[in-house]
Formats: structure tokens, C-alpha cells, sequence
């Protein structure tokens, strides 16, 4: 394959050191793995993943890289390359596994005959999402193998290991990342780049499999039982993933079973205490399905058990239930306990804390784990210094005052809410804006306007606007167009004129695809003139059906070039 320029993560060499993100340790190990396709729809905290393909994308003809419309489009390409039988990884942000979790419950069912990895980064403490949800239960309910890592060179090592297992399992393999593995920094030596990537697939039609029917669906499931069977005895074995560290033996009043990021705080912890060679981290690497003939052994050695995950208490509940089965004699104690907050990011004071109550250990004088942390003044996201939406929220709340209802997206515009703008009645999800305007529509008797962002709009906002044109809902829409994917770092997206590989591609016409759902009212404002603005919304409100207003001004902070 030829190198077109000399970014360190092309270099093809083995050997060499890189000090990298967790999410930029994940592209590499694709890439050494030989990933033909990979695809993405930005979002924080996985946002850096697809960042990463996207800078390289024009450095090397290694691989294809799209920004994908939405995160099932990008499992469905992705889905379509492995089940052809080349690598392929697609990534995204914790919530977007949902938009995605309708082709992944199926595609568990089919399986793939390329490797498929899925990268989901989960956002506990929810710094810029709308919940903490811990997308292990995904692997759960969809039968599929899951991996955690706990830093950037695990990150790198488990996303080559992940098509591999993927191959060996012929199942997509999911990949948990957490904010703080996604952001943090670490050295990561390079494996080699493999000399030749199979770009190319060799399909081989197969309607016995790939073909959904109902009675393939039945057969299927039996056999995705028994390829997770395969999976639970490869989880025994994977001895690189599930570490007992420290403590030398498994014996002893306390042991700490740890996943993801609380493998690192535990260790950083004990070591602080100087408990570091009497107390054995069980590590797991290999999270679903859990090996619990690993588990047992470790339950076994120790008289408590102090649980270190991310969210939800998935594996606190599974190893009381083991240790139930099996006759242990064992206490677990986490967040289902109580012993840890049932919400939020683990903290390196917070396993302090923890570790001192069960050892009746006091804190290390450098700990403030037992210190309250002083108030400090709120800090809440602003919409920058200039931003062409302030003019556009302020110009809908001059016509639609108190007495219209606002529903707003997910991106830049849902900094609307703030003050002095308080412009924000209700918001779910990427695309919502527009059914619940629709829903304040038919339950209320007040204006309705909807906003939402352009690539918002492309993600799940079109359908949304289908079903309010087809069912006669009348609201206003506005369509804030900063030409960009503005929050997540300006990538591209189908209404700007280039794709995921750098190369010129066509700008979708928002206004003429308005028109052509059949809306009566679509009309283009510069928010900067806000006489021609208020003039605008106060026509789009007297309209007697479904308006749509695009507010079109770049973002201040993307390149014009």
C-alpha cells in the first residue's frame, strides 16, 4: 500500500512509541489489524475515533472512512463490508448504539464472516450526553462478546484482539470504551501495519443465513446460542484480558474485581495505601460473556469483594449470584451495596474511600477522599462569542414570546435553554425536536417551533418532518445551518460538499428537499438580519400547516477554505 505522508499512526514499523488518546490507540490497532471500512457518526466521547480515520483518510489508501448519516447507517455499511469478509470497525458515542441497536439485534442473529468491531465510548457522570446509560446490557441482551479496556495500550491491543475474536466467533465484537479510557493519554508502542489490506471482499451468496425470515431467525438464534458458548470458553482462556494483579496469591480478607478504568483506580489506590501486595485486582478484560469458572476461582480466595465498574452494577449482581450458585462464601459489595454511589464516574477518591472502610486503613495524608471539596462558581456550556444561533433563538422568541412551546435537539442549539435565552421546553433526543413539536401541536393550543441543527437534521430529523407533513401537524421548524457537524468538531456531514475521505462530494439541498416532502413554506434567513428574522417567523407562524426556516450562517470557527 503507499504512504502518501509521514503521520506517525501510518508508520508501518513495529517498535515505535506513541503517546496517545484511547480513542486515537483504537484506530491504530485497526488499522495494524488490516480494516478495510470503517464508519462513524461523531459523538463524545468516541468522537476522536472517527476523527483520527478521517485525518489519515487522505495519507494512505489503507482503508474507506465515512462520516455515516446516522450511527445505523454506519453499522449497516460496516455489517454489509464483514458479512462480504473484509474488516471493518464502526464507532460512536454511547447513546448512538440505541439509533444503531435495531440492525445490531439482528445482525447478532446473521453473524459476519470478516471481522466486525463496534466501538462504544459510554459517558458515566453524563459531562455531555443525556444520560449514563452502560451499554454492557447491550452486549447482554444482543448475545455478543464485549470487551473493556482500561488505557490506551489495552485500547490498542483489544481493538486487534476484537477482530480476531469476531473472526473466530463469526459475531460482531463490541468494544466499551468510558470517558475517561477514550480521553486519557498513554504511551503506546506500535505493532507492525500488516504490508496488505484485503480491501476487497469474496461474498458468497448464502439465503440460509443472511436472507431474514422468520423461520432463519429461529435457527439462527440457536446457533448464536452456541457460537456465545464458544465465546464464554475463549473468556476462560483469554489470559492476556483477565489479570489477577498484585498481591501474589488469591488468598485473603479482601479482593477487588474490577473492570474498564476501575482496574486503574484500584491499583493507583492500593498502591497509595500500601496495600498493593495484599490485595489481588482481578482484572477483566473480557466482560461478556464473564468467565466464571476465572470468577470462582477468585471469589474463592477472598472473604469480600469490592466491585469496580462503570455504570450499573452488572457485575457486582452476577458475581453475588455466582458465588450464590456455587456455594462461596464470599460478601460483594459495590453500587448495588452501597459501598460506592449508584450513579456517576468512578474517582481515585472515591476506591480510596471505598478500600479504607473495608480495611479499616485511614487515609494517606496526601488522600483528600475523606476532605469535602470546595463550592466552585457553575460553569455551564455557553454558546460561543458570536454565534449566529443567539440571533436566531432571540428572533423566535420575539414572535413566539411565552406563549409558544420550544422543543430543541441534541448539538449547539441545545444551548438555547440557557439564559437569558430560557428557550427550551422539552428535549429528548438527536431528531426529536421535530414529532414533539408536533406532539405539543396536538395537545396544546399554543404556537409550536422546533429546532434543530443540519447534520441533526440528516440524522433522524427527516423522518420526524415526514410524519408531521403526512399527519397535518402545524409548527414551525428551524433548521439552524452553521454549515458543520458545529459541537463535535466540524466534520463533515450530507449537506456539505466533502465526505469522509477528503474528496469533493455533493451538498444535499435542505430547501429543496423541504419542498419536495410537499412543505408550502420553506424560507432562508441570514440570522444577522433580525428585522428580515422576526418578519420571517411571524409569516412561518400565521402559515397553516408545517413551515420550515433555515437559518443558514457558518460557524465561526470552521476554516472557509
Amino acid at each position: 500500500m503507499s504512504e502518501k505522508r509521514t503521520d506517525p499512526l501510518l508508520d508501518p514499523r513495529a517498535g515505535t512509541r506513541l503517546l496517545l488518546l484511547g480513542n486515537e490507540a483504537v484506530a491504530r490497532g485497526a488499522l495494524e489489524a488490516g480494516v478495510a471500512v470503517a464508519t462513524t457518526y461523531p459523538g463524545t466521547p468516541a468522537t476522536e475515533i472517527g476523527d483520527t480515520f478521517f485525518r489519515l483518510s487522505n495519507q494512505t489508501d489503507r482503508y474507506y472512512f465515512e462520516y455515516s448519516v446516522n450511527e445505523k447507517v454506519a453499522l449497516e455499511v460496516a455489517a454489509a463490508a464483514a458479512v462480504a469478509g473484509v474488516r471493518a470497525i464502526t464507532s460512536m458515542k454511547h447513546v448512538g448504539l440505541n439509533v444503531a441497536s435495531d440492525p445490531l439485534m439482528t445482525l447478532a442473529y446473521l453473524g459476519v464472516n470478516g471481522g466486525l468491531v463496534l466501538v462504544t465510548s459510554d459517558e458515566p457522570g453524563c459531562h455531555s450526553s443525556q444520560n449514563e446509560q452502560d451499554n454492557r446490557c447491550y452486549a447482554r441482551m444482543a448475545h455478543l462478546p464485549l470487551l473493556e479496556p482500561a488505557d490506551p495500550l489495552e485500547a490498542r491491543d483489544m481493538t486487534l484482539y476484537g477482530f480476531e475474536l469476531s473472526e473466530r466467533v463469526a459475531l460482531p465484537v463490541i468494544l466499551r470504551m468510558t470517558t475517561r479510557v477514550s480521553h486519557m493519554r498513554g504511551g503506546v508502542p506500535m505493532g507492525e501495519l500488516p504490508a496488505r489490506v484485503r480491501s476487497q471482499g469474496a461474498f458468497q451468496r448464502d439465503l440460509a443465513r443472511f436472507a431474514y425470515n422468520p423461520g432463519l431467525a429461529r435457527r439462527r438464534r440457536r446457533v448464536l446460542l452456541e457460537q456465545m458458548r464458544l465465546a464464554a470458553s475463549i473468556a476462560e482462556e483469554a489470559q492476556g484480558l483477565n489479570l489477577l494483579l498484585g498481591g501474589g496469591a488469591t488468598t485473603g480478607l479482601l479482593g477487588v474485581l474490577a473492570s474498564g478504568v476501575g482496574a486503574s483506580y484500584a491499583r493507583d489506590a492500593l498502591a497509595e495505601l500500601g496495600l498493593a501486595e495484599e490485595v489481588v485486582v482481578a482484572k477483566l478484560g473480557f466482560s461478556n460473556p464473564v468467565p466464571d469458572r476465572w470468577l470462582g476461582d477468585f471469589l474463592r480466595g477472598v472473604r469480600v469483594c469490592l466491585v469496580l465498574e462503570e455504570v450499573e452494577p452488572l457485575l457486582e449482581q452476577h458475581a453475588n449470584a455466582l458465588a450464590h450458585t456455587q456455594g462461596i462464601a464470599v460478601t460483594v459489595e459495590g453500587r448495588a451495596s452501597g459501598r460506592l454511589p449508584a450513579d456517576g464516574e468512578l474517582t481515585l477518591d472515591l476506591v480510596t474511600r471505598a478500600l479504607c472502610e473495608l480495611t479499616g486503613r485511614p487515609p494517606p495524608a496526601s488522600s483528600d477522599a475523606f476532605v469535602e471539596p470546595l463550592p466552585l462558581p457553575a460553569r455551564p456550556p455557553t454558546l460561543c462569542a458570536g454565534c449566529s444561533h443567539r440571533n436566531t433563538f432571540y428572533a423566535a422568541k420575539l414572535v413566539g414570546g411565552e406563549g409558544a412551546t420550544y422543543s430543541n435537539d441534541i448539538g449547539c442549539y441545545t444551548l438555547g435553554q440557557l439564559p437569558p435565552l430560557s428557550l427550551c421546553d422539552l428535549l429528548i433526543c438527536m431528531g426529536s425536536s421535530v414529532s414533539t413539536a408536533g406532539g405539543f401541536y396536538r395537545s396544546t393550543d399554543r404556537p409550536s417551533f422546533a429546532f434543530i441543527g443540519d447534520s441533526t437534521f440528516f440524522h433522524s430529523g427527516m423522518a420526524g418532518l415526514v410524519n408531521a407533513v403526512h399527519n397535518r401537524h402545524r409548527m414551525v421548524l428551524v433548521i439552524m445551518d452553521n454549515r458543520t457537524t458545529g459541537m463535535t468538531g466540524h466534520q463533515p456531514h450530507p449537506g456539505t460538499c466533502t465526505d469522509g475521505m477528503h474528496e469533493p462530494a455533493p451538498a444535499l439541498d435542505m430547501e429543496a428537499i423541504c419542498r419536495a416532502m410537499g412543505l408550502g413554506f420553506v424560507e432562508t434567513i441570514d440570522p444577522a438580519d433580525l428585522r428580515l428574522a422576526v418578519d420571517t417567523f411571524e409569516r412561518a407562524v400565521a402559515h397553516p400547516g408545517v413551515s420550515v426556516v433555515i437559518a443558514r450562517a457558518p460557524c465561526l470557527f470552521v476554516d472557509p477554505s
